[in-house]
């Protein structure tokens, strides 16, 4: 009986706050989301005016059974990649919340929503029906429960002149974790037992995974007319890290042999790759992919970074390589010219690949396994084909690539972010596999990026 108690305690205190909302702020109220919430939401009763900040303090766990192990409310950003979560957010297993204009159905399409993890404020500038839940798909089994508590403000007004609406930002890549070795060693070590190694013109490269980081950094600007430009191209590439036998210049990383070689399971530059360790470097991790201020104007302003991870097989760049430098430039300004240039984005939300993909112009993307020094893999983001707009089926050894698209809204809402207790940093994940379908190397090659947006001044 103690619970329907609480929730008249808990009505009782949101007519009092909804009364009382002209008041700069609102006495907090707590709601439990027991573990086993899930898509039967709990209804705060709560009607919010627009322009209302809604601020959410969570505590407690919840163990989500299966031996998936209990998380605290801001939940985890590693799940199985699969729909039919209550709120398709890169934070599950933790509180999400979410706005409808309905006020009996938390399913309503007319909604927006954010994750703990993800904020703690969130200002509803539509107003709404407020909604929370446990962000798990199977919740029948979970043990546990969230104490929300909610509080409400106005939301800050925005600067209306242009010239406030600037600030300093860096970008880096502090490291990044091999979740799957490719195969490529593999296959190096069947020729050899067969007496057909060499036939690719190479000798074995170390032990284990030798990778590389390469980045190209594009600075967009508008121009009079709804124009625009690409004000530069730069490209950042760290040393090749992995076994250091014979190769002197290499850097050390990974645990395949005494002198490296990286293997699943590794990771580096220290074995929490997203929270970064010393100052970050030009040259090697963690590496700075661009530093600068952005600034909201009527031209536009926008930064495209695009983090890649290679596999070195060679010292030259390798046909894939070649045809990337040789391609790359006219290919963005390809994207740039027909999807436009992106001056407008706020958020840089869970999907990296921020520009449609025309299919026919880029199926040349398609690499053979057997090249020197290739790109690993996927984005993981889909690709949607240009005139139908529907998920294309994605083949193996294609590759597409994560563009990070960096406005001052963008970046400002990224510093915001947290992952692992980390503020401002985004999980970049590239894979070599089918996202439908089979493959005789299904699931080989899975490596993860950990970039960190932070203001500078």
């Amino acid at each position: 009986m103690r619970f329907p108690v609480l929730q008249d305690i808990v009505i009782t205190l949101a007519t009092v706050c909804i009364i009382q909302f002209l008041s700069p702020s609102c006495i907090a109220q707590s709601f439990r989301v027991p573990g086993d919430t899930g898509r039967r939401w709990i209804d705060t009763q709560l009607d919010l005016k627009p322009g209302t900040l809604v601020q959410l303090a969570a505590k407690g766990k919840v163990d989500v059974g299966a031996g998936w192990g209990s998380y605290g409310p801001e939940g985890s950003q590693k799940f199985a990649d699969v729909p039919g979560y209550p709120a398709e957010t890169t934070y599950r297993y933790g509180v999400v919340a979410r706005l409808t204009q309905s006020r009996s159905n938390p399913d309503d399409d007319l909604r927006e929503q954010w994750a703990y993890g993800e904020t703690h404020d969130h200002c509803a500038a539509s107003g709404g029906h407020l909604w929370l839940t446990m962000n798990d798909d199977e919740p029948k089994d979970n043990k546990g429960e969230f104490v929300v508590d909610v509080s409400f403000g106005p939301c800050r007004a925005e600067s209306t002149n242009v010239d406030e609406l600037h600030g300093g930002f860096r970008v880096t890549l502090n490291g990044f974790t091999v979740n799957r070795q490719t195969n490529e060693q593999g296959a190096f070590d069947s020729e050899r037992r067969s007496g057909t190694a060499g036939t690719r013109g190479r000798s074995p490269d170390g032990a284990g995974d030798e990778v590389y980081i390469r980045a190209d950094v594009f600075v967009l600007a508008g121009t009079p007319g709804g124009g625009f430009e690409i004000r530069s191209h730069r490209t950042i590439s760290s040393p090749v890290m992995g076994d250091t036998s014979g190769f002197p210049t290499r850097e050390r990383a990974g645990t395949a042999n005494l002198k490296g070689g990286l293997r699943s399971g590794d990771s580096h530059p220290t074995a929490t790759p997203w929270s970064r360790e010393g100052e970050p470097r030009s040259d090697r991790l963690p590496m700075i992919l661009w530093e600068g201020e952005l600034r909201d104007s009527a031209a536009g302003m926008s930064v495209v970074v695009i983090p890649t991870i290679w596999e070195w097989d060679d010292v030259h760049a390798g046909d894939f390589g070649q045809a990337w430098d040789d391609r790359l430039y006219a290919h963005m300004l390809r994207i740039f010219t027909t999807y436009g240039p992106r001056f407008d984005a706020r958020n840089v939300g869970p999907a990296f690949q921020t520009f449609f993909t025309d299919r026919a112009n880029d199926n040349s993307w398609f690499r053979d396994r057997a090249m020197a020094n290739v790109p690993i893999g996927r984005s993981l983001s889909q690709v949607i084909d240009n005139e139908t707009r529907r998920v294309l089926d994605a083949v193996e050894y294609s590759f597409n690539m994560a563009e990070l698209t960096l406005t001052y809204q963008s970046a400002r809402a990224a510093v915001r972010t947290n992952f692992a207790g980390v503020a401002g940093v985004i999980p970049i994940p590239y894979a070599d596999q089918w996202l439908t379908g089979t493959s005789p190397d299904a699931g080989t090659a899975s490596y993860t990026l950990y970039v960190q947006i932070e203001r500078v001044n």
